[in-house]
């Protein structure tokens, strides 16, 4: 047997071992993700319990479109004076680190420096999508599953996602959160301006999107469900 991670994995790189394939998608332990506000960020970065903070959470390569969000973020202070971006995450790759230049010059460019920060790798992530308002996932290339949005799901978090690849599979569209076209800034100004705007919205996605990773994601059903896939093959 083979698992793949989500229909999108199995489709695309799997075709030719379709009888031998299964699709079990990645679990998260629900215990170890707070929904509970800690204010850690805002405390270290030094923001306002006012602004609305918005994260990225990924490794800095080209087809993770983090140039979108940056390139949305004049729209959306056009509508929200007080919203801060945080950029996670780190070049693995050359091209990689030629993305992340690119990245904080149109940071500058568009002068947004007291609004975009480029945080880098964080230890124990899952403990800080709590803090945030929306959480965005903006690959212009499939993702396998996209653990990020399963995880920001479980602690709450309105999220949006380009529609492609395991991200449509995590999120139900205006139920647990946005999916967008990829590669789209005025999709992406449009969405994040829609969720930023709209408290009640916001909750509506945290409390969806946490029910359907209980439901689907929760990583005790997900053992289970490989353990039966171990013992039919006897």
């Amino acid at each position: 047997k083979v698992i793949a991670i989500s229909n999108g994995v199995n489709n695309s790189s799997l075709k030719l071992l379709q009888e031998k394939t299964v699709v079990i998608y990645n679990g998260v332990d629900m215990s170890e993700i707070p929904t509970a506000r800690q204010h850690k960020l805002r405390r270290l970065y030094k923001i306002p319990e006012s602004d609305l903070l918005v994260g990225i959470f990924s490794r800095i390569e080209p087809w993770k479109g983090q140039e979108i969000v940056i390139r949305s973020m004049p729209k959306v202070l056009e509508n929200f004076r007080n919203v801060k971006l945080l950029v996670f995450g780190s070049p693995y790759t050359n091209r990689g680190k030629d993305y992340l230049q690119k990245l904080k010059s149109i940071v500058g460019e568009l002068k947004l420096e007291k609004n975009v920060v480029f945080v880098g790798t964080i230890k124990d992530i899952n403990k800080l999508y709590n803090e945030f308002d929306l959480v965005i996932l903006p690959s212009i290339d499939p993702e396998p599953l996209g653990r990020v949005v399963i995880e920001a799901m479980a602690a709450g978090r309105a999220v949006i996602a380009t529609d492609l690849g395991g991200s449509k599979e995590c999120i139900i569209n205006d139920k647990t959160g946005l999916l967008i076209k990829e590669n789209d800034v005025k999709a992406m100004e449009d969405a994040m301006v829609k969720v930023l705007g709209n408290s009640n919205m916001r909750q509506h996605f945290g409390k969806g999107g946490k029910e359907r990773v209980a439901k689907v994601f929760d990583i005790k059903k997900i053992i289970k469900v490989v353990e039966k896939v171990y013992q039919n093959l006897y």
